[in-house]
This record gives structure tokens, sequence and C-alpha cells, in this order.
């Protein structure tokens, strides 16, 4: 087997994941500089996919730039997991990811990867799938480029759509959910900040809106789902013999944290939830669970 066979078979298992991605060797690792046609053929045929996946038009937001060779390192890199140090090495030896059709090939291979990575290759993977880190959570030192790739996104509506619905999905990981809870906050001010910044006072509030949109989505969609979660969090959180499990603790608050953009957005201007009729009345629960947390941390409820 060579480093191109196991880039191969990653990419195929890519385009139809199931467990985690299929291990090789890197022999001949220079050959990965001029992908083979079978090769990049597959890459096309991912990136078509995940673009489908996301719910984006291919090309995706209307660029056809061909992609890079790197991105076949990332996949044999995926394919080296047995080797945790040496994917690591591989991952973070990548350039960055410079355009949208780059972004979601990368995102094909390392966001249906991450789940089973270790915690020393996730993150050079992250760093190297910029779409990865904006959905999931960014490596540290990556918020300010996810923060791009999202105003790109949000730029275009079949993106803009994109990030609502990958954004509405409910978030098993903590630091995933601490993470959106932050990216939707600095969008919430995101309006204000910028407009402060050009001396002007704020427009339309399309930042905002987008928040919004997402907890809207977040019920209509996955209502099930995120009331569980609430349950479950506020049991930990009243009990005092379960919140003396610092783990358990950690996972409710960041339930409670994801609410926050909007529990803001409520004590700014509450007609702005009122006004969205598909958001119903079941997230006044996580409202309530916002409040609980903050009053078990000392903040004002």
């Amino acid at each position: 087997m060579s480093a191109t066979t196991t880039a191969l078979r990653v990419v195929e298992w890519a385009l139809a994941p199931e467990g985690p991605p299929p291990g090789g060797d890197l022999r001949q690792a220079e050959a990965l500089a001029r992908p083979s046609p079978e090769l990049a053929e597959r890459l096309g045929q991912l990136a078509a996919v995940t673009a489908a996946r996301l719910r984006l038009a291919a090309p995706p937001l209307g660029d056809g730039a061909p992609l890079a060779a790197e991105t076949a390192v990332l996949a044999a890199a995926l394919g080296s997991l047995q080797t945790p140090a040496l994917a690591a090495a591989l991952a973070g030896a990548l350039g960055p990811a410079r355009h949208p059709a780059e972004w979601v090939t990368r995102h094909g291979l390392a966001g249906s990867a991450v789940p089973y990575l270790p915690a020393a290759a996730a993150e050079p993977c992250m760093a190297a799938s910029p779409l990865t880190a904006l959905i999931e959570r960014p490596a540290p030192g990556g918020e300010a480029a996810a923060l791009q790739v999202a105003h790109r996104l949000l730029a275009d509506p079949a993106g803009r759509l994109a990030l609502k619905l990958r954004l509405a999905r409910p978030a098993t990981d903590p630091s995933v959910r601490r993470w959106r809870a932050a990216l939707l906050d600095r969008l919430r001010l995101a309006d204000v900040t910028g407009a402060a910044a050009a001396g002007e006072a704020p427009g339309e509030a399309r930042h905002r809106r987008f928040v919004l949109d997402v907890y809207e989505a977040a019920m209509v969609h996955h209502e099930p789902e995120h009331l569980q979660q609430l349950r479950w969090a506020r049991s930990v959180i009243l009990d005092p013999l379960a919140a003396a499990d610092d783990s358990r603790l950690f996972d409710a608050l960041a339930v409670a944290e994801w609410w926050g953009p909007l529990a803001a957005i409520e004590r700014g201007d509450v007609d702005a939830l009122r006004t969205r009729r598909y958001l119903g009345y079941a997230y006044r629960q996580g409202l309530e669970l916002h409040r609980l947390a903050r009053r078990l941390r000392g903040g004002v409820a």
C-alpha cells in the first residue's frame, strides 16, 4: 500500500462514512504532490457530495477553483491514525484552505473523521479545515479564520441556509456548544460593533436576524432533542449530588450557555422573539435554564 492508496481509501470512505476512517501507510508520500487521476476524480466527487449534504450548490458559493493537492495529504493523514503523532504532523503541515471548494472538500474529510480522532490529531485537522472548525469548534487560535468563513457563508443565500441548519442541530460535545454560543453571540453583536466602527447607527441587524433564524430552526427541526437536553441539564444543575460531578456540571452549563445569545436578544428586545411564529413557546425553557445557570455563577438573572 502507498500514501496514494491510503488517501484514496479515505476519500471513498468519506463519500459514505461509517465508523472510523480506514487505515493505511504513507509510503511514497511525495506522490501526493501530484494526485493520480483517480484520486483527483474522487476528491471532486467528494466536493460535490459534501456540498449537497450541506445544501450548497456545486461549485459551492460559485467557486469553481481547482482543488489543491494538499487536500490529498489531509486524506492520507486521516488514514494514518494508528500513528497519531504522524497524522497530526501531516495535518499541521497543510497550508490554509483558500477558497470555498477547498473548505467544503476538506470538511468532507475532517468533518466525518473528527469524532474518531485523538485530541493530538483533532486540533491540526480543525486548523486545516476551517469549515469544520466553524461548524464544530476551532483549534486554539483558529477563531478568526472560522469567523471569516462564517461571514463568507452569510453573504450567500445558500451558505446562510447551510450554516443556519448546521448550527441549529443539538451538539453533544460541551466544547462545541460553547463555541457555537460564542459564535452566535459575536454575530449578534456584529451589527452594533460594525456600525459603531463606521460611525453609523445600527442598520437592519442582519446578523441578529440570522441568530434568531438559528434558534427558530432549532425549534422547528430539533425541538424534542433540545428539550431533552434542557431537562437533563436542569436536573443536573438542581441536584447537589449530580452538580458535584465537575464533568456533568460543565456539560449541563454548556447546554445553558448555548441559549445565552437568545436570552440576550430577549433582554434587549422581547418583541424580536414574539414575531417569530415558528419559534413557538418551548424555547422559554432554554431561557429559564440560562437564567438558572447565571444565578448559579453569581450573575444577574
